[in-house]
C-alpha cells in the first residue's frame, strides 16, 4: 500500500509529521512557499514521487534531495526559485521523470548523463538557452 500525502492547499505539516510511520510515504505533494525541505520530507528513505510547486527553495535545498531520497522515480520542482540544477540531483539514478518547469535554470549539468533511466525531462520556461548534446546519449530519453 503507497502512503500519499497532499499539502496543495495547507502550509501545517504537522499532520505528516505525525502520520509518517517509519519513512513509509511514497508520494508527496507541497504546493506552499516552503523554503527548506524539512528533515522529516529528507528521511523519507521510500519516497518515490515529490512534487513541489510554488515554493521559495534555492537550488542549494536540492542537494538535500540528491543526497537523501534514493528511491525518487518522480521529482516535480515547479514555479519556485531554482537558478541551477545540482550535481547531486543526478546521482538519482531511479529518476524516470523530472520537471523543473518554470524555474530560473540556466543550464543542465553533464551528469545529467548518469540518470540512465530518465524517461521524461520537462525544463519549459526556464533560462536555459543551448539543449546540451550529451542528453541525446541517454537511451530512454
Amino acid at each position: 500500500m503507497k502512503l500519499y500525502h497532499d499539502f496543495s492547499h495547507s502550509e501545517d505539516f504537522s499532520l505528516f509529521y505525525e502520520t509518517s510511520e517509519k519513512g513509509n510515504v511514497e508520494i508527496l505533494f507541497f504546493n506552499a512557499k516552503i523554503n527548506i525541505i524539512p528533515d522529516e520530507i529528507i528521511n523519507l528513505e521510500y519516497l518515490g514521487w515529490l512534487s513541489i510547486n510554488n515554493s521559495s527553495l534555492s537550488s542549494n535545498s536540492l542537494n538535500l534531495i540528491g543526497e537523501n531520497l534514493k528511491n525518487l522515480e518522480i521529482l516535480e520542482i515547479t514555479n519556485s526559485s531554482i537558478t541551477y540544477i545540482p550535481n547531486s540531483i543526478c546521482e538519482l539514478v531511479k529518476l524516470e521523470y523530472i520537471d523543473f518547469s518554470n524555474n530560473n535554470i540556466v543550464e543542465i549539468p553533464k551528469e545529467f548523463s548518469n540518470l540512465i533511466n530518465l524517461e521524461t525531462l520537462i525544463l519549459d520556461n526556464n533560462e536555459i538557452e543551448l539543449f546540451p548534446s550529451f542528453l541525446c546519449n541517454l537511451k530512454t530519453l
